[in-house]
């Protein structure tokens, strides 16, 4: 049996933004902090009376990851 953990840590910034043609209204900065952690454990079989006590078999390694982005500009 593998176990894994993982942390991440990510920052978004975004500068100010103008509002008008002349520059003198402006929308100020922002920043967003995410954290995230976790653990996994990868067995890919197990091993019935087993006498070595290696009841596990590791699995092949696995990522996924999927994200979703949208704006709306006017």
């Amino acid at each position: 049996m593998t176990s894994r953990l993982h942390a991440a840590l990510d920052m978004l910034h975004r500068s100010r933004v103008p509002i008008n043609r002349m520059r003198r209204l402006q929308y100020g900065s922002w920043r967003r902090v995410s954290c995230r952690s976790g653990a996994g454990w990868y067995v890919g079989s197990v091993i019935v009376n087993e006498t070595n006590f290696r009841y596990f078999e590791p699995a092949p390694r696995r990522n996924m990851s999927a994200g979703i982005q949208a704006s709306l500009q006017f």
